[in-house]
């Protein structure tokens, strides 16, 4: 990412440590604000955890030193909280969270009216009330949440801080923040092991967060309950709108099933075709997007990974990283199954165009390779030829455009350009277009040249 990205995604991640130090909810402002730049919904997802982290360490810091924070009833939440947030990231991987939000935005509006009828409830402190058991699956299952989707997890502490365990609000918020920074941990391990932290990103949010704790921290200390008060409700009906209406999903008549494929149509029927495939933990309907600059002159098909993964899809289960073996066979299976679109969409004898960023560059680049005569052109972001792809000979090589970031930590730069060199060796007309300060990306000016690509292939 170049430096102006890296600017704007610290001033987010300021904003975001305000309010999340305030009341919660910060994770409404940092989750779009990074897939607009470029950062994959799954990436940024695991990447604003670290956002996160760093924030509440801060908060806890400083309100440790203003003598706000009781540990003697934090501590003791550590290891329900620790424990169920570990399940939930867990658990996200399987199961679908739409309706699951729609509950959670019923629950927000319900607390915001709590929040207004009794307002004295929440501005002082009072002896915890109910028996222990009851407060031990109060913050399991705020933990589960927290694991789970994260968003808006904040306004649920507080509220069994308070109405579970008896604290006041200025109290409730320092121990909201050591609890969030607690078990944000398990979670955090979760997505850097699946590779779903962008580095370049992550220390940008963690500069801006870390200085929105502390802004957060001195209003919340200065300002007392009545300011905390105000801003949860703010969150509260904010979060329970994002929850209860999301953006609209995809109309019916857009989305078919072919050859096994769940796909998206965008752009005009009768087009050049360009097949677009995600990445790890993205859906069709956020990543069509990224294409919208084309639809005026080419029908986009954004088919659907082939197994849930999180709050999205996967080609194959193993990262780039993982096993040589079992990373090859998953690409070829995942290839073979576009290869058979791309022949059924072929009209008038014109292939379609294949892009794909990370998991969907390595079988756009797999296409050329072992499916040649099934696309006109690869264009690859972020991927790479696996070991043990075979490159298979035929009179039509397709030409292959790759786009790479040089700082990519996920997947390595290196191995793109012995993909290209590989493939140039066999006869393919094969290039590597690398972006110095770019990670596992696709900002501007990346973005602008590979889409430029894109349409002069479509227009060929």
């Amino acid at each position: 990412m170049d430096l102006a990205q890296l600017l704007v995604i610290a001033l987010v991640g300021l904003a975001a440590g305000t309010v999340n130090t305030l009341a919660g909810g910060g994770s409404l402002i940092t989750l779009p604000a990074l897939i607009v730049l470029g950062v994959p919904a799954g990436v940024a997802n695991g990447t604003n955890r670290v956002g996160v982290l760093f924030q509440s360490l801060m908060a806890s810091y400083r309100f440790h030193r203003a003598g706000s924070l009781d540990w003697r009833r934090t501590l003791p939440l550590f290891v329900p909280t620790c424990l169920a947030s570990t399940l939930g990231a867990l658990a996200s991987a399987r199961i679908d969270d739409a309706r699951f939000e729609q509950v959670i935005g019923v629950a927000l509006l319900l607390m915001a009216g709590v929040l207004l009828v009794r307002p004295r409830r929440w501005l002082e402190d009072e002896p915890a009330s109910g028996p222990p058991w009851a407060r031990l699956l109060v913050f399991l299952g705020i933990g589960l949440y927290g694991g789970f989707l994260q968003a808006g997890v904040g306004v649920f502490l507080l509220a069994g801080l308070v109405l579970a365990n008896g604290q006041e609000l200025v109290g409730a918020n320092a121990s909201k923040s050591l609890l969030v920074a607690g078990f944000t941990v398990p979670p955090l391990v979760v997505f850097a092991l699946e590779g779903l932290i962008e580095p370049s990103a992550a220390a940008a949010l963690t500069v801006g967060s870390a200085a929105g704790a502390e802004l957060g921290t001195r209003l919340a200390l200065k300002r007392g309950a009545p300011l905390l008060r105000w801003a949860l409700v703010a969150v509260v009906v904010a979060s329970s709108a994002k929850l209860l209406w999301p953006e609209p999903e995809e109309p019916p008549q857009s989305r078919v099933e072919q050859h096994g494929l769940e796909l998206i149509h965008r752009g005009v029927e009768g087009a050049p075709i360009l097949i677009a495939l995600h990445g790890r933990g993205d859906a069709p309907s956020r990543f069509a997007p990224l294409y919208e600059p084309l639809y005026d002159r080419a029908h986009v098909v954004v088919p659907q990974g082939l197994s849930a993964f999180r709050t999205g899809f996967t080609w194959f289960p193993t990262r780039a990283a993982g096993d040589p073996a079992e990373l090859a066979a998953g690409v070829l299976l995942a290839a073979s199954r576009v290869a058979l679109l791309a022949e059924s969409l072929v009209r008038e004898g014109r292939l379609p165009v294949v892009t794909g960023f990370s998991q969907g560059g390595m079988i756009s680049f797999s296409l050329a390779a072992h499916h040649p005569g099934t696309v006109r052109a690869a264009v690859p972001a972020g991927g790479f030829l696996p070991e043990g792809v075979e490159l298979v000979e035929a009179d039509r090589r397709p030409p292959v455009v790759a786009f790479h970031g040089a700082e990519d930590e996920l997947v390595r730069a290196s191995w793109a350009a012995t993909s290209v060199e590989l493939l140039s060796a066999a006869g393919w007309d094969a290039e590597l277009h690398s972006y110095e300060g770019v990670g596992h990306s696709l900002p501007h000016p990346l973005r602008s040249d590979y889409l430029d690509t894109l349409s002069a292939f479509l227009a060929k």
